[in-house]
């Protein structure tokens, strides 16, 4: 039985979603708070109920849970043999994220800073700002400027600029030039 999963927040996808349902098929969506699969009262669930803690996962940002979330679902609606609520979510605690992408690398002052290299397109680098915004609304409070932290998450990103995301409006932090010669 064929099923077609999108996410919700994409208004082309919900569109093209419910033409295939319209059209008979079956239709699951998922998202970080609403869809089929979705984060509720600290677990990931679907149709069937509870699937895993949101803490099973190593890293918890929104771009982490909702692809979480997709796998999931993709995984339980396609009925993969040995595949159920039960074992879904086993693999999540040990799931280990790319390098360099979105990646700590380290805290100077209180400020948390990330190679994210891999954000060569416009989606990656928004993807990684996003993830920031938890630390874009607690500047205002500690008294540093949110615009510049905003340009410097720019303008360290990928593409070829070091690919350090600095979740703080402080300087960079030092660069040490390795004399090879």
């Amino acid at each position: 039985d064929d099923v077609a999963i999108g996410h919700v927040a994409d208004p082309v996808v919900m569109r093209n979603l419910r033409r295939v349902e319209a059209a008979g098929h079956r239709v699951r969506t998922f998202g970080a708070v609403e869809g089929d699969y979705r984060c509720e009262d600290g677990w990931l669930v679907g149709p069937q109920g509870a699937l895993a803690p949101l803490s099973a996962l190593p890293r918890s940002l929104p771009h982490d849970v909702t692809n979480t979330l997709a796998a999931m679902a993709a995984c339980l609606e396609a009925g993969i043999p040995g595949i159920d609520t039960t074992t879904v979510g086993v693999g999540l605690p040990t799931f280990r994220h790319p390098a360099h992408r979105i990646e700590p690398v380290g805290e100077i002052d209180g400020v948390r800073w990330f190679n994210d290299s891999k954000a060569t397109s416009p989606h990656a680098a928004l993807t990684a700002i996003q993830s920031s915004l938890k630390d874009l609304a607690s500047s205002k409070n500690n008294g540093s400027d949110p615009m510049q932290m905003i340009l410097i998450m720019m303008m360290m990103g990928g593409g070829g600029g070091g690919g350090f995301v600095g979740a703080g409006a402080h300087a960079a932090p030092p660069v040490i030039n390795v004399d090879t010669g």
